[in-house]
């Protein structure tokens, strides 16, 4: 289903990209006050929607693999333990042992982040 989604997607590229620039500049042109009203809102949102279309592309992430991955339910919680529980509890202790500077303490626990992500 995936494969067929990506190859719809892949010749149809050029059109949905069209349509959806004529109906932003549509909708854009109608809503004119309300947009300059929420402007910062709408920014963010950007920026996370961007951040969402290109993330998947930085990594190579393969929409059939990451089907597959969401079955390992063991995996999934193993790594989100190891993410979100031992790598900062690790990088706090050690943090606490070791610096005293805030700065190099926050670049520490940065560090972390990135390694934890690097080992799995």
């Amino acid at each position: 289903m995936m494969k067929k989604l990506q190859e719809h997607l892949n010749k149809w590229l050029l059109g949905y990209v069209t349509l959806a620039i004529i109906l932003g500049l549509l909708i854009g042109k109608q809503s004119a006050s309300w947009i300059k009203a929420h402007r910062v809102a709408i920014s963010n949102l950007t920026t996370f929607i961007v951040f969402l279309i290109i993330y998947p592309m930085m990594i190579n992430l393969k929409l059939e693999s990451l089907v597959k991955a969401t079955k390992n339910l063991k995996a999934i919680l193993l790594s989100i333990l190891f993410n979100f529980l031992w790598a900062p509890l690790f990088g706090w202790i050690l943090v606490k042992l070791f610096l005293t500077d805030p700065t190099l303490s926050l670049g520490f626990m940065l560090v972390m982040v990135v390694l934890a992500q690097v080992w799995l």
